[in-house]
């Protein structure tokens, strides 16, 4: 190659490394920004509590961008491709309040939004009745992403406190959740409110009365109801004010009968009214549906558990630390009273008798527990 060539090549080379150098700034997507002002209908300056934009664009179905909470107003959305249209979505409390459009040719546009006014809606909660209002319960306003707007619970009109809330659209509901107690629950889906003061009527599913008998039967254990020679019964329902709500003697067959409760969660407990020994308490909701409950004898399954090894200690089979630990078992069920720290050091050879006697079934279960009393008391 001459030396004119090779001049030729060289210049090639650095007319082609400057087109290099310079691609990026030459072609790169100009970017712009828009600032967005929002305002209600009267043209006074929204306030922008819990709001959040999202901002779309072109034709995608997925956000360009989202903004969890916009601080100021107006508020500035920067580095958008130029030549593009873009949807300015703004959310209120979790609801869509308002809505623009903006075609940025140019390095800076602003776009006015209008955001519509708080309503105010109520809710009135009633019994399946349509008439008997539902005090106490507590209402709360869902939006459609599960965000929880307002809690408020009813009076004795069944009213809640006034929401203010963002306007629905046709898209777009609120969700009602009522409550009674921990566990019984109404959801009412669609709710729509409009600008202005609304009233919102629920019915709920639930009688304003238990209008059958609620039966509950008594269990020595999963399979054997109990009998009368097991003593005399009476169940408790305590409701979740820790008032008793109802109470009913138990009949030959197990079983007792409870009536004019209202739905909601209960404390059942059963009592046997010879020592006056409370079975531990079984919660229970009562939803106007399920009539039937079972309350297992606490005190015969914890008895049970012991008998063998009490029937082996009786027979000197078994050392008297492991029965020490079964009275133990005993005072955490407390089927015992801790009259001091522990249990009895010693046990005299004479209780060894009535041990086997009750484990043969020829002494009754309060007979053995009064034994074992007896001897933590004389401690």
């Amino acid at each position: 190659m001459n030396k004119l060539g090779k001049l030729a090549s060289i210049k090639l080379i650095a007319i082609l490394s400057m087109i290099l150098l310079i691609h990026p700034a030459v072609y790169a997507e100009k970017l712009g920004s828009i600032t967005a002002q929002l305002s209600y209908a009267n043209g006074d300056r929204a306030y922008t509590y819990v709001t959040s934009s999202k901002i779309y664009q072109d034709f995608n179905k997925n956000p360009y961008r989202e903004i969890e909470s916009v601080s100021e107003n107006p508020f500035d959305i920067a580095s958008l491709p130029l030549n593009h249209q873009y949807k300015i979505e703004v959310y209120v409390n979790g609801m869509i309040a308002g809505v623009s459009y903006v075609n940025l040719q140019t390095e800076h546009q602003d776009v006015d939004i209008k955001i519509l006014s708080s309503s105010g809606m109520r809710v009135n909660v009633f019994y399946n009745d349509g008439q008997t209002p539902i005090s106490d319960a507590l209402a709360e306003v869902m939006t459609k992403d599960n965000k929880t707007w307002g809690t408020s619970p009813t009076d004795v009109k069944g009213q809640t406190t006034r929401f203010w809330l963002t306007p629905t659209t046709n898209e777009e509901t609120y969700t009602v959740n009522v409550k009674i107690g921990r566990h019984l629950s109404y959801s009412y889906p669609y709710v729509s409110l409009f600008s202005g003061m609304e009233e919102v009527k629920i019915v709920t599913p639930w009688p304003p009365l238990i209008n059958t008998l609620i039966t509950v039967k008594l269990y020595n254990d999963q399979f054997s109801s109990i009998t009368p020679s097991a003593g005399k019964f009476m169940v408790d329902a305590i409701d979740d004010n820790g008032k008793k709500a109802a109470e009913s003697k138990v009949n030959s067959h197990g079983e007792a009968y409870l009536s004019n409760l209202k739905v909601g969660d209960y404390l059942l407990q059963a009592v046997e009214l010879t020592d006056n020994y409370t079975w531990p308490g079984y919660n229970v909701t009562l939803d106007g549906i399920t009539n039937n409950l079972i309350i297992l004898n606490h005190k015969a399954i914890v008895l049970t558990s012991i008998k063998n090894e009490t029937s082996g200690w009786s027979q000197n089979k078994i050392s008297n630390s492991v029965f020490l630990g079964d009275i133990q078992y005993l005072l955490k069920n407390k089927l015992l009273n801790a009259t001091s720290t522990s249990e009895p050091k010693g046990i005299p050879n004479w209780f060894k008798s009535n041990a086997n006697w009750w484990s043969a079934g020829i002494i009754s279960d309060s007979d053995f527990l009064n034994g074992i009393q007896f001897l933590i008391d004389k401690r």
